[in-house]
């Protein structure tokens, strides 16, 4: 539509705001010793949720902005990337949301 561009420069921001949390985490934090133990390397996303009213000419609702991280808390399972637990963080937040609502993942 029209306003993607600039709805993907608000993910960019939303990405930059996300990657300064973890730049300014300093070492005291248990982030590479326990969350991220194998690669010790933080992957992030962010997910841009645009709900869209079912009423005919009803237009988007706000966009809304969801967080993510790779988890590798455990070497025989493996890790969980960061996009799928963007996703799953929005639907645990909202249950009702549909995949028609997910306008990207940076």
């Amino acid at each position: 539509g029209d306003g993607d561009g600039a709805l993907i420069a608000r993910m960019v921001d939303e990405m930059k705001r996300h990657r300064d949390v973890f730049v300014n985490l300093g070492e005291g934090h248990e982030l590479s010793t326990f969350w991220l133990r194998k690669t010790q390397k933080p992957v992030l996303a962010v997910l841009c949720v645009r709900r869209q009213r079912d009423k005919p000419g009803g237009g988007d609702l706000t966009p809304e902005f969801h967080r993510g991280v790779n988890l590798e808390v455990s070497m025989p399972t493996g890790s969980l990337c960061s996009e799928r637990n963007v996703i799953g963080t929005a639907l645990a937040a909202d249950p009702t949301l549909r995949r028609k609502d997910l306008f990207g993942i940076a």
